[in-house]
């Protein structure tokens, strides 16, 4: 029995990305299952989970390997944020770190204090970069890049169109406009 409801849900996924365009990879598929099980609904979502994360705090881990190295600021805002949301510093030098409160995900923004920023994928610019990055992905957190990112999700937010949600939304933050802009 538990094996066709996966199988529903596989084939769900498809159906979805492929009304909307997309290609299914198996990432794609397990971010969309992560979506699906911690909103309860993509039509009729729940946020519960975001309290239960707050209490659980799963990344404490990663905030302390972090700040041996960096100054670490949390922002999160829990009105818009499904993520714990950091100010990450060394020097001159800021990121914003989102880890997701939905799964093991993650998004690192450069120069997130400047004008505009954009996502740090797995090919990080330098070695502080990749410092972050090594810091994040040795706890088994995946970093998504902007590709992914963009990819839309049939999800109903507050404050975001759902014609726009994008997994960035879904996933970290519901803010109608992407850090870097629309996709």
């Amino acid at each position: 029995m538990r094996r066709t409801a996966v199988v529903s849900i596989q084939i769900d996924l498809r159906y979805r990305m492929k009304i909307i365009g997309e290609t299914v990879t198996p990432r794609i598929e397990e971010i969309y299952e992560a979506i699906r099980q911690c909103y309860g609904s993509l039509e009729e979502p729940t946020f519960w989970f975001v309290h239960d994360a707050e209490h659980e705090r799963p990344y404490q881990s990663v905030e302390q390997a972090l700040s041996r190295t960096f100054t670490l600021k949390e922002v999160t805002d829990t009105n818009d944020d499904v993520s714990f949301v950091y100010e990450v510093g060394r020097g001159e030098r800021t990121w914003l770190l989102q880890l997701s409160m939905v799964g093991p995900f993650a998004v690192l923004l450069h120069d997130a204090t400047g004008g505009g920023c954009e996502p740090v994928g797995l090919q990080a610019a330098d070695e502080i970069e990749h410092e972050i990055i090594h810091a994040i992905q040795t706890r088994g957190i995946q970093i998504l890049d902007r590709e992914i990112l963009e990819v839309p999700v049939a999800l109903r937010l507050y404050n975001t169109d759902p014609g726009r949600v994008r997994v960035f939304q879904a996933l970290f933050s519901d803010t109608d406009i992407l850090p870097w802009g629309n996709a």
